[in-house]
């Protein structure tokens, strides 16, 4: 008769074997018929856009950019050099010197202004005064 430990090492080496071919035997998909699994890399790009109505409170200029703060907003948001910088600052000083409320719409990530326009609302000028 077998001792026991060797029929237990026996044992062991057979199933050890055994089971790398029932892994060879799960069929493979085939490259040219389409998966019936649904594929959950697809999905929709989030708008990375926001657009919001503010009084600026304060602009300045840090080294080709300008930094702009908001009524109501925390933190500053940026305006690089580039087309339309020149007009979208001069609404932002306007805004900021006549407590006009600015249209901006902003890259949320890295916070930086893509474009400004005035609403037209804010403060008045006072009853009899011109409006500069």
């Amino acid at each position: 008769m077998l001792k026991l430990p060797l029929l237990g090492t026996i044992l062991i080496t057979l199933l050890g074997l055994h089971h790398p071919l029932l892994a060879a035997d799960t069929p493979q998909p085939s490259p040219n018929k389409p998966s019936s699994r649904l594929n959950t890399q697809i999905y929709e790009k989030e708008d990375t856009n926001e657009s919001f109505s503010a009084t600026v409170k304060l602009v300045r200029d840090m080294a080709g950019t300008t930094q702009v703060m908001f009524e109501g907003k925390p933190g500053f948001y940026s305006l690089h050099e580039g087309t339309g910088a020149g007009q979208h600052q001069n609404l932002l000083l306007l805004s900021q010197s006549k407590k006009l409320a600015v249209q901006v719409k902003v890259e949320i990530d890295s916070r930086t202004i893509q474009s400004v326009e005035i609403t037209g609302e804010g403060k008045k000028p006072a009853a009899g005064g011109r409006g500069n």
